[in-house]
């Protein structure tokens, strides 16, 4: 009887530590796999036509709004990497124009081009769940994507070694 009460507290805590251990051991992430850019047909912020053709081979893309608060913290490090001679896309999502605008006048604007992404459909179909998101296309497949607020140990882990 004592061995069954015993197994009932210790079962359940050996899963516990073994799930645990699964998930916060880094040597578990999963290499990312290419996926396709899906085509796309919008505008920029200020007002100019643009899909997928008219981007460079190789490029970034930040998923961003004036609303995000983690935004605003990685902006300066998108500033930099802009001053360092890196092209970044900027893709403006679930925002309005004057928004977006008044938030890149105030803070820089570390964008070639920002596409402007009104009901977030382009960033559905990549499969962006919120913003920030950094992405790095390389002729029109995504060989790289992040989740969350791009800094300098994420971009020298993630996306320093696919330049």
């Amino acid at each position: 009887m004592q061995f069954l009460r015993y197994s009932l507290l210790i079962i359940p805590l050996v899963i516990i530590i073994f799930f645990g251990f699964i998930i916060l051991n880094e040597n578990n992430a999963k290499e990312f796999v290419p996926i396709e850019m899906p085509k796309f047909s919008s505008t920029t912020l200020d007002n100019k036509n643009i899909k997928n053709s008219d981007l460079p081979d190789t490029y970034f893309l930040n998923v961003w709004a004036s609303w995000c608060i983690t935004c605003k913290i990685e902006h300066p490090f998108l500033l930099n990497l802009k001053s360092n001679g890196i092209d970044i896309v900027g893709l403006n999502y679930k925002d309005t124009k004057s928004k977006a605008l008044g938030w890149l006048k105030e803070l820089g604007d570390p964008y070639s081009i920002s596409i402007f992404d009104y009901k977030g459909d382009i960033a559905l179909d990549m499969g962006v769940t919120g913003a920030p998101e950094t992405f790095l296309v390389k002729n029109g497949k995504i060989v790289m994507h992040h989740l969350g607020e791009l800094n300098k140990e994420i971009w020298e882990q993630k996306f320093e070694p696919h330049l």
